[in-house]
């Protein structure tokens, strides 16, 4: 491995129908190193197919990314191999090249974090897997636990599966959203 001096390096990988794989490697000191990283297969079951005659998309399954990806929705769309390619630190560092945004660090209780920050005067809700973040239902800091990632900047923007979720704000803002879709988002929509 050009480039990359001898130590201790985490190795992440993750593929679709296949649970995200960790394994630690030692490089040497010439940039070699054998890894073995197997990654158990999940099988992904699927429900009943759903049509909506209203033309809606799922909101609380990836078939709901896919389909409004698919229908050209306004919005940024990222799945997990658009992640991959952005190679980010964090999840944060995904909202980078959004415009509109841009990455705070901030402090917290269990340490600094990394957010994406709105610029100007608008707000972002944040949804995962379709349901509000809570402290039960948190936002991924690490990108590969990410399947996908949609964000709706303007309020505007944000397809009626999610207008519910667009608040009037204490300053009298309407609010975007970003769906994160983690690793164990189901396929299937109910």
């Amino acid at each position: 491995m050009p480039g990359i001096g001898g130590g201790k390096y985490v190795i992440h990988a993750r593929k679709l129908g296949y649970s995200p794989g960790e394994s630690t490697a030692d490089v040497h000191g010439d940039g070699s190193v054998d890894v073995l990283l197997v990654l158990d297969h999940r099988m992904i079951g699927l429900d009943t197919v759903v049509v909506r005659a209203d033309g809606s998309c799922p909101d609380r399954s990836l078939d709901g990314f896919l389909c409004r990806k698919a229908r050209g929705d306004k919005g940024v769309f990222m799945d997990y191999l658009d992640i991959d390619d952005k190679d980010p630190l964090s999840t944060a560092d995904l909202f980078r090249d959004i415009p509109g945004f841009r990455v705070d660090v901030r402090p917290t209780r269990t340490g600094n974090r990394r957010i994406p920050v709105a610029n100007g005067l608008h707000c972002l809700i944040s949804l995962v897997d379709g349901r509000p973040a809570t402290a039960a239902n948190f936002v991924p800091d690490l990108p590969w636990d990410l399947m996908a990632l949609e964000v709706y900047p303007t309020a505007n923007d944000v397809p009626k599966e999610y207008q519910h979720y667009v608040l009037e704000s204490s300053r009298g803002e309407r609010c975007g959203v970003a769906i994160y879709w983690d690793q164990f988002a189901k396929l299937s929509s109910k």
